[in-house]
């Protein structure tokens, strides 16, 4: 079958946290219990995921995305009209204030305007250097990455791949599968070694 690399491996429970829709994910249950620390690469507005996974496993989870409040989005926005440019300005207000409020109401969860890459740019930096530079070396981590297709190039990186030994467990959200089935093979081959699917939809 030209689909059998995307075959799930027989696992005794799973769950799904988040929202019904996009946002939530189904991860193996059991191995939560093993995880010290979660990192999460693309926020986009939607923290559900990250709020039900803290109240399953109460855990520090470190959430990162470098493009809701980029200045860039202000021209942009502008642009546009100015209902755009005030809708974009309030969700930068709200969104900020929400994410500010979380440890308020028991959420050990913290956000950093940062993303994921091969290597530190601007701002930009590698999960090892994360890793590093917030106290989490040899701890059991989970890594969530949804970063609208840049998880291909960060799997085909060697570095990167090395960083991952301590990586309980990964939840990703590939795009553009249509033209991309030949890499998300390729990636999930050269993962074979170290993880198996739980879940695919």
């Amino acid at each position: 079958m030209a689909f059998e690399f995307l075959r799930p491996c027989q696992v005794n429970s799973k769950i799904r946290l988040g929202r019904p829709k996009d946002g939530g994910y189904v991860l193996e249950n059991d191995s939560l219990d093993h995880i010290d620390v979660v990192y999460s690469y693309g926020v986009g507005w939607e923290v559900s995921f990250e709020k039900a996974l803290y109240g399953r496993i109460k855990k520090t989870i470190r959430i990162f995305d470098p493009t809701m409040f980029d200045m860039s989005n202000i021209p942009l926005n502008i642009k546009r009209g100015a209902f755009w440019i005030t809708k974009y300005l309030a969700k930068v207000v709200y969104f900020k204030t929400y994410l500010l409020a979380l440890p308020v109401f028991g959420y050990d969860i913290k956000f950093y305007n940062e993303g994921l890459a091969t290597k530190g740019v601007y701002k930009y930096d590698s999960f090892e250097n994360h890793v590093r530079r917030f106290g989490d070396v040899g701890k059991k981590i989970m890594l969530k990455i949804d970063i609208e297709g840049g998880e291909y190039e960060m799997f085909g990186d060697e570095g990167f791949q090395k960083s991952l030994d301590h990586v309980v467990q990964i939840a990703i959200e590939f795009h553009d599968l249509q033209d991309r089935l030949g890499d998300l093979e390729r990636l999930i081959k050269r993962l074979s070694d170290r993880f198996s699917i739980a879940h695919f939809h």
